[in-house]
């Protein structure tokens, strides 16, 4: 990427990168940044003041090769949430992205993102991805996919049975948008969840690219891929489906919502240790999760997850390191397209 020139009012994109002891990857996710084929962005490092590396002097080494870059320290009080929203409130771009310090972005990551949400006209993009974990370049696809126009309560039933992403950094994100609605991270890990969710909730129109451009690094030791996280990582992921149980109150599809939110806890359990996922399973908040949404799949599955514990543990732990998280493995199944976009009408 070459230094632009800066705009007379603000870049388009700002890219937020937050870092807890990164160092050996901001060489790299700065190369990738640098060789973007869209120019029109100022990177933001956030770098956490629990490091106890060097990434914050890495950073600023890398941000004086950049035509526009910030480096600033986190006073790290809210982990991965409380920076992305510092990063956010120091962003001037028009769209925000919120890139992770260790994967692989396709260097034509903005190019296509940022040509979608213009011809749509959309508050938010997301795109498919590959998880991987094997450090090596992206491979770019010449290929042509299909673009699926949303409204954004659709997207929010595609992010609910799965079909459409979570992870903030597989999508774009109108920045006014997102200031106007009052969207911010929660403070913590699995910040994703609630932001991605009150973005599509109050978005007029979402786009998912279903052309791979990026590539998820599954990094051993990282926040939600270490062993020392297990029960946290299950046990905040539950509570933010609590929280946003309340936050679809009266809104389009409250009750489809509420009970895939059940279902979502009752997988998220599986991130746990056996002690604390049965303890779990077997507490009288479970039971009233599952009385309070009813419904066939729910009993079903939280049935069995109750009556089994064990079995369904060993289940839903294989079904996440073969089959979910399985290296190589596309998010979404690529549709090759001629048609350019088109707008999808879901049934659920």
């Amino acid at each position: 990427m070459t230094a632009p020139q800066p705009s007379e009012d603000r870049p388009e994109v700002s890219v937020i990168v937050s870092v807890l002891n990164g160092e050996k990857f901001i060489g790299d996710i700065s190369e990738y940044l640098m060789s973007q084929t869209f120019e029109d962005v100022e990177v933001i490092f956030i770098i956490s003041s629990k490091c106890v590396d060097a990434s914050l002097e890495r950073a600023r080494e890398s941000a004086s090769g950049m035509g526009r870059a910030k480096v600033f320290e986190y006073p790290d009080t809210g982990e991965l949430g409380g920076s992305k929203n510092y990063g956010k409130d120091r962003a001037s771009g028009r769209c925000l992205w919120f890139l992770d310090v260790d994967d692989r972005p396709s260097l034509h990551f903005l190019e296509e993102m940022v040509a979608v949400r213009r011809r749509c006209k959309a508050q938010v993009v997301g795109c498919n991805f590959i998880y991987s974990s094997e450090r090596t370049p992206f491979e770019e696809d010449p290929g042509t996919y299909e673009v699926m126009e949303m409204t954004g309560p659709e997207a929010a039933v595609m992010r609910a049975t799965e079909r459409y992403p979570v992870a903030s950094w597989s999508m774009l994100y109108d920045a006014d948008f997102v200031k106007s609605n009052g969207i911010e991270f929660e403070e913590g890990i699995c910040e994703d969840i609630g932001f991605t969710y009150r973005a599509l909730l109050n978005a007029d129109t979402v786009c998912y690219c279903t052309k791979p451009l990026y590539k998820y690094m599954i990094t051993p030791g990282s926040v939600c891929n270490s062993k020392e996280n297990r029960d946290r990582r299950g046990r905040t992921e539950i509570g933010r489906y609590d929280s946003l149980e309340r936050y679809v109150a009266g809104r389009e599809n409250e009750e489809f919502l509420r009970k895939r939110f059940a279902l979502l806890r009752i997988r998220s359990a599986g991130h746990m240790t056996f002690g604390r996922f049965y303890r779990y399973v077997k507490s009288p908040e479970y039971l009233d999760m599952l009385k309070r949404t009813g419904g066939p799949q729910v009993l079903l599955e939280g049935g069995f997850q109750w009556l089994f514990p064990s079995l369904y543990f060993l289940m839903i732990r294989y079904w996440f390191l073969q089959v979910f998280y399985r290296s190589g493995k596309r998010y979404s199944k690529p549709v090759p397209s001629d048609c350019g976009s088109h707008r999808v009408h879901l049934r659920y």
